[in-house]
């Protein structure tokens, strides 16, 4: 039986290399079409016929034998001659005066010609270039280094170019927008300190004791601005979650309350129309009110919000306490007009009081 399947496998490698040169040109001769299915034919009931038989005997017949045969030296004469006619490429090397099969190998010979000898490394072609992925510097946001209004200004600086980073990199950097919020929120709970109401008095507050000039100024609005678009891009492109909810409420509350601070303050040897038109401290304006941001609701907002952090808590209630004493002023005795409420689809009263005054100056 081992002798049979062993001939049955040089057979079968002999119809491998039978159907391999079907499609090659000039095969239209009808009698060596017929030789081929026939013998195909032929060996499939004799290998049906081994699977089922336990005996040694001849399961093909003197006519089979006889058109396997000849199947073999015409498959032979075509590898030569196929051989022959190619150019550029080198010969293939000859047939082996017999098919035989080592009884425990997986060799058979022949193989070589069933691959033709092609580059795979030129089908192939040029291999893609990596992506190339830039480091985030999450570490340069420390609260150890905001002592004043530059540090301040670089801080925000390095915030909004990490979230630069991490936005142009959503697709090679994971979770990328969580890093973004996670940076913003770091940034205002831990490392600018939040302004402080007006009455609680100068010395007190970070963000008027010192002399803030115009270039500081500009900086620190313009740095706001970036990463609040920052902010909102990422923390809008998460899943909806009471905790996220609380976390941005809480985290663009505290930008404002910054922002306002920050353009009350009138820089020294520079003219800020929009620093004095807000503040209230124009001297054709002693009698009119300084403005503010609109209230937003933000202690109906989060008043039933998860805010497990007892950092999260003491930032509430200092958001809270400052714009309920926002545009306080001493020089003026008149309450302090609420600007960008956005109420509805057209300005506000208050709105067109600030447009009005900037435009006359």
């Amino acid at each position: 039986a081992a002798e049979q399947q062993a001939d049955m496998a040089t057979w079968v490698l002999l119809l491998v290399r039978w159907r391999a040169l079907k499609e090659a040109p000039g095969l239209d001769e009808p009698a060596l079409q017929v030789l081929g299915s026939e013998a195909c034919r032929c060996l499939a009931r004799a290998a049906s016929e081994l699977g089922r038989s336990s005996k040694t005997e001849q399961l093909l017949n003197g006519k089979q034998s006889d058109l396997l045969e000849r199947l073999h030296a015409w498959l032979t004469t075509r590898l030569e001659r196929s051989a022959e006619q190619e150019a550029g490429c080198k010969a293939l090397p000859p047939t082996p005066n017999s098919w035989t099969t080592d009884q425990g190998s997986c060799s058979h010979s022949g193989f070589e010609r069933l691959a033709l000898e092609v580059d795979a490394v030129a089908l192939a072609g040029d291999p893609d270039r990596p992506s190339l992925v830039l480091p985030v510097p999450l570490v340069q946001v420390s609260s150890d280094n905001v002592q004043d209004y530059h540090q301040a200004s670089v801080a925000l600086r390095h915030c909004v170019r990490g979230c630069s980073l991490l936005m142009n990199q959503r697709k090679l950097v994971v979770h990328a927008d969580l890093h973004i919020v996670a940076l913003a929120q770091h940034l205002f709970f831990e490392v600018l300190p939040l302004p402080l109401p007006p009455s609680r008095g100068v010395a007190a507050c970070f963000w008027r004791r010192m002399p803030m000039y115009y270039e500081t100024q500009a900086s620190l609005v313009r740095e706001l601005w970036h990463l609040v678009q920052y902010f909102l891009a990422a923390s809008l492109s998460l899943p909806p979650s009471t905790h996220h909810h609380a976390v941005r409420l809480l985290t663009l509350s505290s930008a404002a309350a910054v922002l306002d601070a920050v353009v009350r303050r009138i820089p020294p040897h520079s003219q800020n129309d929009l620093a004095r038109v807000y503040s209230g401290s124009l001297r054709q304006d002693m009698r009119c009110a300084a403005f503010c941001l609109a209230e937003v609701p933000l202690a109906e907002s989060t008043k039933e919000l998860p805010l497990a952090d007892p950092r999260a808590q003491e930032l509430r209630s200092n958001v809270l306490d400052y714009f309920a004493g926002a545009g306080d002023s001493k020089a003026s005795s008149r309450k302090a007009r609420p600007v960008f409420a956005f109420a509805g689809m057209r300005l506000e009263p208050d709105d067109e009081e600030l447009l009005h005054r900037l435009a006359l100056l």
